[in-house]
């Protein structure tokens, strides 16, 4: 994209115009970006595309070595081994039937401990117009296992969700 004699990205326009998010999405929608995973061609394309953007605008990259693109680590690609086991007493569970370790979780051998069941697992304090949300505010769940439901709780606005999703990861808490 090469800056026009206004500044600005060709086709864009100095105000904000519903087409110019239509035309960014789309491109960044295509099938060729392959779903903008991270490490992929698709999401080299897209970050170059937002780059370059970036610069039509006037925008200069600052941060480490003043570049659009900042380096961090991630974890990607996480899966169960064969001593991920779990049991109920002396009944074996079924790894991803009856439980299913978090991507977060801890590595190694860990002892048997009381659990205790924390709805979503989500703290979400209030803010931006939402009440808060708590499922930990009347548990006791130091040294126990948390075990909580998967997703948001159902009925909720798409703000609401959005809101509380930030905030959801059960077993955070120590």
């Amino acid at each position: 994209m090469a800056k026009s004699a206004t500044g600005r990205a060709p086709g864009t326009r100095a105000d904000f115009a519903p087409a110019d998010a239509v035309r960014h999405v789309e491109y960044l929608c295509r099938p060729q970006l392959q779903g903008r995973l991270t490490g992929t061609k698709g999401e080299k394309l897209a970050t170059n595309y937002v780059a370059l953007y970036l610069e039509t605008l006037g925008l200069e990259p600052a941060g480490e070595n003043e570049t659009w693109f900042q380096e961090f680590e991630f974890t990607s690609g996480v899966s169960a081994g064969p001593n991920n086991v779990m049991t109920a007493g002396k009944q074996p569970l079924e790894l991803n039937k009856d439980w299913r370790p978090l991507v977060f979780s801890k590595t190694g051998q860990f002892d048997a401990a009381d659990v205790v069941f924390a709805g979503y697992g989500i703290q979400a304090p209030a803010g931006n117009g939402f009440e808060e949300f708590d499922s930990y505010v009347h548990l006791d769940v130091k040294d126990k296992w948390i075990m909580c439901f998967r997703f948001m709780p159902e009925g909720i606005s798409a703000e609401r969700r959005q809101y509380m999703n930030s905030s959801a990861a059960c077993g955070s808490r120590r």
